[in-house]
C-alpha cells in the first residue's frame, strides 16, 4: 500500500524498529491488539492515525533512547517534529478528499482521542486503568498507583500526581464522543475516589472499596459514591466530604462531569430548565455537543401537534411548545419492590424531582445508560409517547442516533435485534441489519426508544403468554451488554403505562421513573399555551378562553395532559365546561355529559343523521361501552382483549364486526396493539380508570331500573349476569358512582320498588332462581359457589346504598336468629373471596353493633349494616354476651389511630367484628390491648427450638403469665422476648416492649440463677442500643434496678456480662438530666454497684454541678423528691462537705414540705454543717423525734 498515510506509518515503524520497542508494549500503551499496532507501523492503514496514538509511540521511543543515543537517521525523538508531520499528513488527507467528493471536508475540532474503550470494561474499571486512561499510557501505570495511593491516613492536601492529571481534563472531556466521554468521567470518578478512600479508611481492602464504590458508572440522582455500606460511620462521612471537596472544583470547569459524577448544583450555561418540549435538554446537550443553534435531524417532529384529531376544530399546540415538561419520581433503589411498582400508593413515596431534563442528560452523557435500559412507566395519556418523540427531535446528530420503534407496530415474537431490524426495514424500505446500521457512524451513540412496552404485555401476551413478556427487560439488558462487548454501544429507554410494570423483571440495574400527573402550576402552564395557540379561534366563535377556575374542578382528569386536552376540546364547542360551573351536577353527570358528547361527535363524523337517530345511535355506543367497562370489572383488568371484547358484546349487547374501528376511534379509549406472527392483536383500556367505573356503574344502574320497571314476580337473569362475577367493593369509586346515580331516582320508587326486589332476590339465592332468564355471559371460569356468595354480597352492598342502612334482621326476616344467620353468611363469603376482596368488603361495609328494644335474650342483638367508616373504639363485649349496651365508650385518641393507620391491625378488628362470631369477639376482646400497644407484635415470627413458631405478642403474654409454665422455662421466656427487640418489631414499638419486659424483669430477678441472670444481661447487651431502641425513661429505670440487683450478687458468673453491659450506661447525657440522676442514684446503692459503675470520687463534683444545672430543679423536687434526698444522701456519704454547703439551700428550698420526711436521723449531722445554724431546726428535730420517739 502506497500513499501518504502509508509513507507515515512505515516512517514510524522504523523508529520503533531502530529503537528496539517490543510491539507488544506498544499494544499495551495503547490498548489495542498486537496485529492492530502491527497493520499501523507496516503502513497498511488508510486512515490518517489519531494523534494520541502517534504520541504515545513516540514518547515510548524516547523513553526506550534515554541513554543519550542518537535519533535514528532522518528522523527525530521530539513530539513536537512528529505533531508537525502529523498535521501535515491530516492537509494533505482533507485534500485529498475534497477533490474526491468535491465538497469541503469538515475539519476536525478537538484533540484526537484514543481507540474506544469497552463499557463493560469501564464499568468495573480499577485505579490501574483509570490512570492508564487518563495519562493516555504516558506514565507507567504501576508507578502512578503507587504514587496516588501510598499517601498517610490522614492527610488531607490531595496527591500532587492529580494535578497533572487533570488539567486539561474538561477540554478531553468536551473534545471526546460517547463511550470515550463516559470513561474519562468513571476514570476520574475511580482515581478521585481512590484519593479519598487511602487517606480516610487505612490500607485493608482498599481496591476493593475503591470498586464497590465507584463499579457501574453513576446513575442520575444516585449519591455521589455508591456502596458505603462496608465502611464505618465515620469513614462514610469523610470519604464524601473529602470527594465532594475534590470533585467540586473540577465539576465547575467542566459541566459534563458534574452531571456524569452527580454533583448538584453545578448547571452548564444556557437556558437549561425550560418549561415546555424538553427545550432544556436540547440546549443541554447541544452545548456539549458544540452545535448550538443547528437543527437537529428529527426535529421537525417538534412542529408536529401534541395529538392527532381527524375533524375540525380548535388549533392543537405543537410539540415544542405544547408538551409541559413533567415532574417525576425515581425509585431509589430496585430491590425489593415487587409488585409495589405497579401501585400509585406505592410511587407516591417515592422521591419526587422536577428536573427531568438534567435527569435525562445526565443520564444519556452517563456510562449505566449502556449497560441497562432506562424506563419510563406513566399512567395512559401522561405523554410518554410524546417524551420519546421529543429525545429524538432533541438529541444532537454529534453524539446520537435515535431510533424510534414503536412496539404496537412491531412483531412481538421476535427477539430485541429483530424488533430493531423490522423498524429500520419499515424507515428506510429495504432490509437492514443491525450491526451495519450501527456501524455506519463511529462517533454518534445509537439511543433506541423502545415505546409502548406495555402493548406487548397486553396484547402480545394474548398469544405469547406472560413469560415471554417477563423477560422482555432482561433481554434488552443482555443485548445492550453484548452490543458494548462488540464495540457497538447503545443506550435504550423504554416506556411503559405503570399499571402493568409489575409484570416484567426489571433489571436491577436499571433506573425505573414515572411521569407525575400535573400539579395546579403544570396545568395553569398548559390552559396558557392553549389559549395562546386558539386565540383566534376563541374570537371567530365567541368563546371564552378556557381557565383554571374551569378545569380545576375535574382534576382528577385535568391532571394527565392528554385527558386535559380532551376537557379542552370538549369545552371548545360553546364552553360546554364553562357552562357546568352554573349547574349543580354530581360527577356521574358530568361523565355522562363528557362521554355522551365526544361518542355524539364521532358519531356526526360518520355523516349527518336525524335527530331521533343520532340519539340512538349514540345510546348504543354508550351500551357498548358500558358492556366492554362490565367485562373490565369482571376480570380485575384494566384492558380487555378484541376477542374478550366481542363475546362480551354477543351476550350483553350487540355484536359489532368492525370492534376494532369501533373502540380505537374514541378519545378516551386507549387501543394496544401487538403484531404476533403477523396476525395484529388488539386490546383496549380506558383512558382514565374512572371512565370504566363510570361506564361499569352505569350499565348496573339501568339492569336495576330495568328490573324494576318489569315488575313481579322478578326476572334477574341480566342482573346476575352483571353483579356474580365480582365485588362491588372492589373498586370503591364504582360504588360510589353508583349511589350518586341511585341518589337520582325518586324515593318512593327506590325504598318500595327497588329495595324489597333486592331483599327477596338475596332470600332466593340459595334457593335457585324461579323467574331467571339465563344469560349466556361468562367473562371468567369461576365456581357456582363463588357466583352466589359475590351475587349475595352485591345485592346487599347495593340495598345498602339505596336505604342507608339495612337491618340484618330485615335481611333475614323469617330467623329466629338473624345474626347467627348473618354470620354463616359472611363466613360463607369469606371462604370464596381472595384475600384482597375480603378486605375491600370488610372496609366498605360496617355491621355496627345495636340492639332490638329491652334485651333480655342474645337473639335481641342485631347488626345494622352501613357504609359509614368504623371507628376504632374500646372494645366491649355488651354485644357478644347479649346484655343491654354500654352508655358510654372510650375512644382512641387522633394520634393512636394514625399509627394505627398503617399496620393490619384496624383490618383484622374489622374482620373479626364483619363476621359477628360472639367466640372470636370474646377473643378479639382479650387481645385488643396488645394489638392497639404492638400492633406489629402480632405478625413477628421468630422459629424456637422445636420449630415452634411464636409471635413477639405470644412471647410477651407467655412472660407476664409465667406461671402456667415450669420455672425452668422463664429464662427461656425473657431470651424470647428480648430476641424481639432487636429488629422483628417496629421501631416505634420496641420501646414499649421492652419496658414491659425489663419491669417483669425487675420482679423476677431475685427468682432467677446466676447463669440465667448471665444469658440475660449478654441477651441485653446484644439487643439493647440506646440509638436503635426509643427507651422510655420507665424502661431506664428498670433497667438500672435490674443490673444493681445483678451487681449486689457479687457473683463470678456474672462479672463479664456486666463488665460488657457497662459501657452501655453512663448515658445521662443522651437521655436527659433527670435520668442522669436516677442512674447515679441506682448506681450508688451499694459500694458494689459503685464500684461498678467506674464513678471517680475526683470527678463527682463536677459531674453533680452538671446534673443541677441542666435539672428543672422545680419540677423535679416535686415529681422526684426522693431523687433529691438520695443525691444529699451521696454526697454526704463520699464527703463532699464544700459541695453540701453549696447546694444543700438550694436542693432543700426546692422540696415541698412533706419531702423533709423522706430524711433518716443519720443524714442530719451533715446537713446541719452545712446550712447555716438553726436552719429547718424545727424539721429535723421532728425527724429524730419520729424515729426515737418522744422522751
Amino acid at each position: 500500500m502506497t500513499g501518504p498515510v502509508a509513507d507515515f506509518c512505515v516512517a514510524l515503524g522504523r523508529l520503533v524498529s531502530d529503537c528496539r520497542i517490543p510491539q507488544r508494549d506498544i499494544a499495551a500503551a495503547l490498548g489495542l491488539s498486537i496485529s492492530s499496532v502491527s497493520e499501523l507501523l507496516g503502513g497498511r492503514r488508510r486512515k490518517v492515525p489519531d494523534w494520541g496514538v502517534v504520541r504515545t509511540i513516540v514518547r515510548l521511543c524516547a523513553e526506550q533512547n534515554t541513554g543519550g543515543g542518537a535519533a535514528p537517521s532522518g528522523m527525530s525523538l521530539d513530539v513536537r517534529w512528529w505533531k508537525s508531520r502529523h498535521a501535515e499528513l491530516e492537509r494533505t488527507a482533507e485534500k485529498a478528499r475534497e477533490r474526491v467528493a468535491g465538497v469541503p471536508a469538515p475539519v476536525a475540532s478537538g484533540p484526537p482521542s484514543v481507540p474506544m474503550p469497552d463499557a463493560m470494561a469501564c464499568a468495573g474499571m480499577d485505579v490501574q486503568e483509570a490512570l492508564h486512561l487518563l495519562t493516555e499510557g504516558r506514565v507507567e501505570a504501576t508507578v502512578a498507583v503507587d504514587a496516588l495511593l501510598s499517601v498517610p491516613q490522614g492527610e488531607r492536601n490531595p496527591p500532587r500526581l492529580l494535578t497533572g492529571l487533570l488539567a486539561d481534563f474538561p477540554d478531553r472531556v468536551r473534545a471526546a464522543q460517547g463511550v470515550r466521554r463516559a470513561a474519562l468521567i468513571q476514570a476520574t470518578r475511580v482515581v478521585l475516589t481512590a484519593a479519598v478512600v487511602v487517606r480516610n479508611s487505612g490500607p485493608a481492602k482498599v481496591h476493593s472499596k475503591i470498586y464497590d464504590l465507584t463499579e457501574g458508572g453513576h446513575p442520575p440522582h444516585a449519591p455521589v459514591l455508591a456502596d458505603l455500606s462496608g465502611l464505618t460511620d465515620n469513614e462514610r462521612s469523610r470519604i464524601v466530604s473529602d470527594y465532594v471537596r475534590l470533585s467540586t472544583p473540577l465539576a465547575r470547569s467542566c459541566p459534563e462531569f458534574a452531571l456524569g459524577a452527580g454533583l448538584p448544583g453545578v448547571e452548564p450555561s444556557g437556558e437549561a430548565n425550560t418549561t415546555t418540549g424538553l427545550a432544556g435538554l436540547g440546549n443541554l446537550l447541544s452545548q456539549f455537543a458544540g452545535e448550538d443553534g443547528l437543527p437537529t435531524p428529527h426535529g421537525s417532529l417538534l412542529r408536529s401537534p401534541i395529538a392527532v384529531l381527524d375533524s375540525p376544530g380548535p388549533a392543537l399546540p405543537s410539540l415544542a411548545e405544547g408538551y409541559i415538561t413533567p415532574r417525576f419520581r425515581l425509585v431509589p433503589d430496585l430491590r425489593g419492590t415487587g409488585p409495589g411498582i405497579a401501585s400509585d400508593k406505592w410511587w407516591d413515596d417515592q422521591p419526587l424531582h422536577d428536573d427531568i431534563e438534567r435527569f435525562l442528560a445526565a443520564h444519556l452523557l452517563g456510562l449505566p445508560a449502556l449497560l441497562a435500559p432506562l424506563v419510563v412507566l406513566g399512567h395512559p395519556g401522561a405523554g410518554k409517547s410524546l417524551l420519546t418523540k421529543l429525545l429524538a427531535a432533541r438529541l444532537p446528530a454529534r453524539e446520537f442516533r435515535p431510533l424510534r420503534v414503536e412496539l404496537r407496530y412491531t412483531p412481538a415474537e421476535l427477539d430485541i435485534q429483530g424488533q430493531l431490524e423490522h423498524t429500520l426495514k419499515h424507515l428506510t424500505g429495504r432490509e437492514v441489519s443491525w450491526p451495519d446500521w450501527s456501524e455506519q457512524e463511529s462517533g454518534p451513540i445509537p439511543v433506541v426508544l423502545l415505546d409502548g412496552f406495555d402493548e406487548l404485555l397486553q396484547a402480545g401476551a394474548q398469544k405469547l403468554g406472560q413469560t415471554r413478556q417477563w423477560g422482555y427487560l432482561q433481554e434488552v439488558e443482555e443485548f445492550q451488554k453484548r452490543e458494548a462487548a462488540q464495540g457497538r454501544p447503545l443506550i435504550v429507554i423504554v416506556t411503559s403505562r405503570t399499571v402493568v410494570a409489575d409484570r416484567a423483571d426489571v433489571p436491577a440495574t436499571s433506573q425505573v421513573i414515572r411521569l407525575e400527573p400535573f400539579d395546579e402550576s403544570e396545568i395553569d402552564r398548559w390552559l396558557d399555551v392553549w389559549n395562546t395557540t386558539n386565540t383566534g379561534y376563541f374570537a371567530r366563535h365567541a368563546l371564552l378562553p378556557l381557565t383554571p377556575e374551569v378545569v380545576l374542578p375535574h382534576r382528577d382528569l385535568a391532571a394527565q395532559p392528554l385527558l386535559l386536552l380532551m376537557l379542552a376540546l370538549y369545552d371548545a364547542v360553546g364552553n360546554a365546561l364553562h357552562s357546568l360551573r352554573d349547574r349543580d351536577m354530581t360527577r356521574t353527570q358530568l361523565y355522562d355529559q363528557l362521554l355522551t358528547e365526544f361518542i355524539r361527535r364521532q358519531v356526526d363524523k360518520d355523516g349527518p343523521l336525524p335527530p331521533a337517530e343520532a340519539a340512538t345511535a349514540v345510546d348504543r355506543e354508550v351500551h357498548r361501552l358500558s358492556v366492554i367497562a362490565v367485562s373490565m370489572f369482571h376480570r380485575g383488568a384494566q384492558s380487555v382483549s378484541e376477542k374478550e371484547a366481542d363475546r362480551a358484546l354477543r351476550a350483553l349487547g350487540v355484536a359489532d364486526d368492525g370492534l376494532g374501528l369501533l373502540f380505537g376511534r374514541f378519545f378516551f379509549v386507549h387501543e394496544a396493539q401487538a403484531v404476533v406472527t403477523e396476525e395484529r392483536l388488539r386490546s383496549y383500556e380506558f383512558m382514565h380508570a374512572t371512565f370504566g367505573e363510570h361506564l361499569a356503574a352505569r350499565r348496573i344502574e339501568g339492569a336495576l331500573r330495568r328490573l324494576v320497571d318489569g315488575g313481579g314476580p322478578w326476572d334477574d337473569g341480566e342482573l346476575y349476569a352483571l353483579l356474580s362475577f365480582a365485588p362491588l367493593t372492589d373498586r370503591a369509586q364504582l360504588v360510589q358512582n353508583l349511589r350518586d346515580m341511585l341518589t337520582t331516582w325518586p324515593r318512593d320508587r327506590r325504598h318500595s320498588g327497588l329495595l324489597p326486589a333486592l331483599l327477596s332476590l338475596f332470600r332466593a339465592v340459595s334457593w335457585g332462581p324461579e323467574h331467571r332468564t339465563d344469560v349466556d355471559y361468562a367473562p371468567v371460569r369461576v365456581r357456582r359457589r363463588y357466583r352466589e356468595a359475590v351475587y349475595e354480597m352485591n345485592l346487599v352492598i347495593i340495598a345498602v346504598v339505596v336505604a342507608g342502612e339495612v337491618h340484618v334482621s330485615d335481611l333475614f326476616a323469617d330467623s329466629l336468629a338473624p345474626t347467627a344467620e348473618w354470620r354463616r353468611h359472611a363466613l360463607g363469603w369469606q371462604a370464596q373471596l381472595s384475600v384482597g376482596s375480603w378486605a375491600a368488603l370488610t372496609s366498605a361495609l360496617t355491621p355496627e353493633r345495636c340492639w332490638r328494644g329491652p334485651v333480655k335474650y342474645t337473639a335481641d342483638v342485631d347488626l345494622r349494616l352501613t357504609t359509614r367508616p368504623a371507628s376504632l373504639v374500646d372494645h366491649a363485649l355488651n354485644w357478644a354476651i347479649g346484655v343491654s349496651p354500654p352508655e358510654t365508650s372510650r375512644s382512641l385518641s387522633d394520634r393512636l389511630e394514625e399509627r394505627l393507620s398503617d399496620t393490619p391491625v384496624p383490618q383484622l378488628i374489622r374482620q373479626v367484628r364483619f363476621v359477628g362470631d360472639r367466640d372470636t369477639e370474646q377473643l378479639l376482646h382479650i387481645s385488643y390491648p396488645m394489638l392497639l400497644q404492638f400492633p406489629s407484635a402480632m405478625s413477628a415470627f421468630r422459629p424456637m427450638p422445636g420449630n415452634l413458631c411464636h409471635s413477639a405478642a405470644h412471647a410477651l403474654i407467655a412472660l407476664l403469665t409465667r406461671d402456667v409454665y415450669e420455672p425452668a422455662e422463664l429464662p427461656g421466656l425473657y431470651l424470647e422476648c428480648l430476641r424481639y427487640v432487636g429488629g422483628a418489631l417496629e421501631f416505634e414499638e420496641r420501646g414499649p416492649y421492652l419496658e414491659a419486659v425489663l419491669r417483669q424483669l425487675v420482679h423476677d430477678a431475685s427468682a432467677l440463677t446466676d447463669e440465667a441472670l448471665a444469658e440475660i444481661i449478654d441477651e441485653l447487651r446484644a439487643t439493647y442500643d440506646v440509638d436503635a431502641v426509643p427507651l422510655t425513661r420507665t424502661a431506664y429505670q428498670a433497667l438500672l434496678l435490674f443490673l444493681r440487683h445483678a451487681v449486689n450478687r457479687s457473683s463470678p458468673h456474672l462479672a463479664e456480662p456486666l463488665d460488657n453491659i457497662r459501657p452501655m450506661l453512663s448515658t445521662g447525657d443522651r437521655l436527659g438530666a433527670l435520668e442522669g440522676l436516677l442512674e447515679l442514684i441506682h448506681l450508688s446503692h451499694s459500694t458494689h454497684t459503685w464500684r461498678w459503675s467506674g464513678s471517680p470520687p475526683w470527678g463527682i463534683t463536677d459531674h453533680l454541678d452538671d446534673l443541677l444545672e441542666r435539672l428543672d430543679l422545680p419540677t423535679t423536687a416535686t415529681t422526684h423528691p426522693t431523687a433529691l434526698i438520695d443525691l444529699l444522701r451521696l454526697a454526704a456519704e463520699i464527703g463532699l462537705d464544700d459541695w453540701l454547703a453549696t447546694r444543700t439551700p438550694e436542693i432543700l428550698a426546692a422540696l415541698p414540705p412533706h419531702a423533709i420526711g423522706l430524711l433518716r436521723p443519720s443524714d442530719l449531722p451533715r446537713l446541719r454543717a452545712a446550712l447555716p445554724e438553726g436552719a429547718y431546726a424545727e424539721q429535723f428535730d421532728e425527724v429524730e423525734q419520729a424515729w426515737r420517739g418522744r422522751e
